[in-house]
């Protein structure tokens, strides 16, 4: 369960994820600069396991993880878990091996996922989508967007913050990092399943996580902790060092 904004500047990006579980979920760690295989570095939070749900890449690549929970997964399992996804990918500076390293991985058995790709260098956002069989790939536009998912009527959750979000658009009120954590700390239309930051009995929004990517650098601002309860952030920066390639 979580919800992903992204707003283009014209130095990079900025993203914006609630990362929504069940409230007796181990806590996952902040941001800092992990080592990879192949001498790669990304910056990103981090469950005690290792997996990731967003992380930022040295080579400019930001990817970003939900859950898919409207489609059943195949088979009974057991499963991979879908936070070693990232880690394996993220090295990655061209579409076409990267598609096939995704392919690769996805004859694993995992429980279906979204994920989305923002390969800044080329300006280009892909949201490839598994549903238990197969890749799908969407392309979309270099422009400001929402993806959200959830345990309880995803569909339902999908609408109710993209609502938010659109109202917000419209009155010019996403343009900048304050503007992307007003929204992610946001209960409208009420506080509860629907909601960005999302509230239920059993689950809520665990952590916020902010990504900033200016040029040759990138910064990463974390909550522990319901958004709209707390201000107080962990910050780690990384340099980029290579952009990607068609």
């Amino acid at each position: 369960m979580c919800t992903l904004s992204f707003l283009p500047t014209p130095e990079g990006l900025i993203l914006g994820m609630n990362r929504d579980e069940q409230k007796s979920r181990i806590k996952a760690h902040p941001p800092i600069a992990h080592s990879l295989s192949k001498g790669f570095s990304c910056l990103g939070p981090n469950e005690p396991n290792g997996g990731m749900w967003i992380a930022a890449g040295q080579n400019g690549n930001v990817f970003a993880l939900l859950n898919w929970y409207s489609v059943e997964p195949k088979g009974s399992g057991p499963y991979t878990s879908r936070g070693s996804i990232i880690p394996s990918l993220l090295y990655q500076t061209s579409l076409l091996p990267f598609r096939s390293d995704l392919e690769k991985i996805t004859q694993e058995a995992f429980r279906p996922f979204r994920l989305v790709t923002f390969f800044t260098g080329i300006k280009t956002c892909i949201e490839w989508q598994y549903d238990g069989y197969g890749i799908m790939r969407l392309d979309h536009p270099w422009m400001s967007g929402l993806w959200a998912s959830s345990g309880q009527n995803e569909s339902a959750a999908q609408t109710s913050r993209k609502a938010v979000w659109d109202t917000l658009s419209n009155q010019g009120h996403l343009m900048s990092t304050g503007d992307l954590r007003g929204f992610h700390r946001s209960h409208s239309p009420q506080p509860g399943a629907l909601s960005v930051c999302m509230h239920r009995g059993d689950a809520q929004t665990i952590s916020y996580t902010e990504v900033v990517l200016r040029n040759n650098e990138c910064s990463m601002h974390y909550v522990d902790g319901p958004p709209c309860e707390s201000d107080e952030q962990s910050s780690a920066t990384m340099p980029i060092q290579a952009k990607n390639n068609p």
